[in-house]
């Protein structure tokens, strides 16, 4: 029971041109065959009641994955492919540790599921205004809880979601100080943000947002399926490569409130958590 609290809690951590007027004109402009890396963090705090007793659980999670725009015809085709998860989780006064690249990690009981997507590939289909329109996932039975706690609270990659690498400033030409508005309604995810461009120099393009989010959750985990619900507000910035709409840093805090129902028991949840995903082109 509790390495699946563990994993559980873990689940909680998803052209551009640029003229003399600082303004922008919204469309991604990615060459075939370009690969980039990226690096997420994500830290959490979650506070959860069972049983009467109140338990406090801190999880950081580190992934690595490699990007490659397979191809950009009719719609943008993204391999995703996993290379590596770092997870630590602290919970009632014991230390849970996972490390895909130790080989012993992954035939422990935390690692089982990581063993079924790592060095796997993930094919994502997007369409030309941003919009996951496909996942196509890798195969094995833990692979689904195990993307869950690598995606973690932001849901970074759900079917009708903006793809978070990277952005079209919502299609439209922009000035420094103008908004934009996003909302996503799917099975997964509900959320309503408004983003500001705030600045244009040097290449890059700061961007502020702030909105509320509701992200639904199922995995299975060892015959033994979870659900989660959270809700709250979020707030954020991005640093964008306003050439190529290429999202390079987004940084995400989320306080949120809902329950995780496990073996039919509902149980209430509190979270914190920060995300800091950089993107860079190898």
């Amino acid at each position: 029971m509790k390495r699946k609290l563990l994993l559980a809690s873990a689940l909680v951590l998803g052209g551009f041109s640029l003229t003399q007027a600082q303004s922008i004109t919204g469309k991604i402009n990615l060459s075939k065959g370009q690969k980039f890396e990226e690096v997420s963090t994500i830290k959490a705090n979650t506070s959860m009641e069972m049983m009467g007793n109140q338990m406090e659980t801190k999880t950081e999670t580190i992934s690595n994955n490699e990007l490659e725009l397979k191809d950009n015809a009719a719609d943008y085709l993204f391999a995703n492919t996993f290379k590596r998860f770092r997870m630590n989780v602290s919970m009632m006064g014991q230390e849970q540790k996972v490390d895909t690249d130790n080989k012993a990690d992954l035939e422990g009981p935390m690692g089982q599921g990581f063993k079924d997507i790592i060095n796997k590939t993930q094919e994502i289909s997007v369409s030309k205004n941003g919009l996951v329109k496909d996942i196509k996932m890798p195969g094995g039975d833990g692979a689904s809880a195990a993307l869950a706690a690598m995606n973690g609270m932001q849901n970074t990659y759900s079917v009708g979601a903006p793809f978070a690498a990277i952005t079209t400033f919502g299609g439209k030409a922009l000035k420094v100080g103008e908004t934009w508005q996003e909302k996503v309604t799917t099975e997964a995810l509900a959320s309503d943000i408004t983003y500001k461009l705030e600045s244009v120099s040097g290449g890059e393009a700061a961007v502020s947002f702030t909105g509320n989010t509701v992200i639904k959750t199922t995995t299975e985990q060892q015959g033994m399926e979870m659900k989660m619900e959270m809700s709250g507000p979020v707030k954020g910035t991005m640093v964008v490569d306003p050439a190529t709409g290429l999202v390079k840093k987004r940084n995400t805090t989320m306080d949120a409130t809902g329950s995780m129902e496990v073996m039919g028991q509902k149980v209430p949840l509190k979270i914190a958590s920060t995300t800091e995903s950089v993107i860079t082109k190898k």
